[in-house]
């Protein structure tokens, strides 16, 4: 098999026409007929099999990535002129950037040559496969990240408090991001300066997001006292939700105090009666 293999690399780099036309009738899958040593000519292959695939551009892909392999610079640059805006080209450049990751620099350099996407998918790709670097990097990482760019770096990312405050501190405002995992990690080291840094915060999403981690991270060292009083601080509709929750935990061991609490507040009626209200009844 070896030696079929060696012969579609002979006729893959003489004629990528043929090649093509081979791997079209072949019950063999390409991924066997081909390999990162035996394709040379990559653009003309590449090139053939996608003219080739129609709609499915899945051969193509296959040798877009052996490329990526050994020049991912090359593959990044043929798929930005030759494949369509599409699925198809989100995927070969995804493969690209995943082979590419262990050089941020050189990737992150050529991205810059393209546009604002192509730099987003570059970095969405460090985050999930290089996050240290990324996490080193945060400033520029920043620059073009979306929720979803900064949701898979804290998915991945392994930090202490320091990290876990730096990525907190550069989400804007205004971004809908869950922030559990490194308010987690802050409050966990160094409470009191998380929880000044979001009581210093303006209001907006992120200051939203932060407040539930914090209640949270209350309620399960079960000082509902603490998670209330932030909850409370809360502005959108998820107020009643966070503080509906505490109550009920707090319910469950001090009824009394809860109901203090919540008679104490400065909610609206209204508010503190469907709290009352979910309060276990009395003995």
């Amino acid at each position: 098999f070896r030696a079929f293999q060696d012969l579609m690399g002979r006729i893959a780099s003489r004629d990528p026409q043929q090649a093509a036309a081979l791997i079209a009738k072949s019950n063999i899958s390409v991924e066997d007929l081909l390999t990162e040593e035996n394709v040379t000519n990559h653009a003309a292959l590449a090139a053939a099999l996608l003219a080739q695939d129609g709609d499915d551009a899945g051969n193509c892909q296959t040798v877009v990535n052996l490329w990526a392999g050994s020049n991912p610079a090359a593959a990044a640059t043929w798929v930005s002129a030759h494949v369509p805006s599409g699925d198809d080209r989100t995927n070969m450049m995804h493969n690209v950037f995943m082979n590419w990751s262990e050089d941020p620099p050189a990737m992150l350099q050529w991205a810059a040559t393209m546009d604002d996407a192509t730099v987003r998918a570059a970095w969405m790709q460090l985050a999930n496969y290089n996050a240290e670097y990324t996490t080193a990097h945060l400033e520029q990482f920043a620059l073009t990240a979306d929720a979803t760019a900064f949701e898979t770096l804290m998915s991945n990312g392994d930090y202490g408090d320091d990290a876990a405050s730096r990525i907190l501190q550069v989400i804007p405002d205004d971004m809908d991001v869950d922030v559990q995992r490194p308010m987690e990690a802050w409050l966990e080291e160094k409470p009191e300066e998380a929880t000044t840094w979001v009581r210093d915060l303006p209001p907006g999403a992120r200051r939203t997001n932060a407040t539930q981690a914090i209640v949270g991270h209350l309620n399960n060292e079960e000082d509902h006292e603490g998670a209330f009083a932030w909850a409370a601080t809360m502005t959108d509709e998820r107020r009643l939700g966070f503080l509906t929750d505490t109550v009920t935990l707090w319910g469950i061991g001090d009824p009394d105090a809860a109901e203090a609490a919540i008679r104490a507040s400065a909610l609206p009626p209204e508010e503190q009666q469907k709290l009352l209200d979910s309060l276990p009844p009395p003995k």
